[in-house]
């Protein structure tokens, strides 16, 4: 958990004030300058889905197990009301400056996805001594239960990257809205 709604909300407001005066800096639209801000990922630890402490230490016969949601968990926790905040905020704050790149519906049902014990296809990422596998030559025990960060695959990564090309396309919308309004006020 980041950290309190009121906490989450107030940074973020700080946050999109600042990326609001950095799309309004002279020519920043005719730079190329162009921000754009990625959704929270989903997690999918035992209980709520999301992370709190002590969560990465729970394991079933000795292995980690990341859940999938349930409805409830998909649709109450705190990822995607951190999520509908920035969404709010992104809209009253910096209109269409600041697209919002869409991540959380696209990993919500990717359980299975995350590195779990610390691997990803079977190979550790870290073993003892930065080595893959341990001093007895067996893959490296972690003892950590990863159930946020997602192992690599392009079915994933290109629907994510289709989200980020949408996102820079309304960007460059905008951009072009804005570099029309600074030549009329220019002349």
């Amino acid at each position: 958990r980041h950290a309190a709604r009121g906490q989450y909300e107030e940074a973020m407001r700080t946050l999109f004030t600042y990326l609001r005066t950095v799309t309004r800096l002279p020519g920043a639209h005719g730079q190329g300058t162009r921000v754009l801000f990625r959704e929270t990922t989903a997690q999918h630890f035992s209980g709520t889905g999301s992370y709190t402490p002590g969560a990465e230490k729970v394991k079933v016969n000795g292995r980690c197990v990341c859940q999938s949601h349930s409805v409830e968990v998909q649709t109450t926790n705190h990822v995607v009301n951190e999520n509908r905040i920035v969404a709010q905020i992104a809209r009253e704050l910096v209109g269409g400056a600041v697209p919002v790149v869409p991540f959380y519906n696209l990993t919500a049902s990717r359980y299975n996805m995350h590195y779990a014990d610390d691997r990803c296809g079977g190979i550790t990422r870290q073993g003892l001594g930065g080595n893959p596998t341990g001093r007895n030559g067996k893959v490296a025990q972690s003892t950590c239960c990863d159930c946020t960060h997602f192992c690599y695959t392009p079915q994933l990564y290109d629907a994510y990257f289709s989200g980020v090309d949408r996102a820079l396309e309304a960007a460059d919308g905008y951009a072009a809205r804005q570099k029309r309004i600074e030549g009329a006020t220019a002349e």
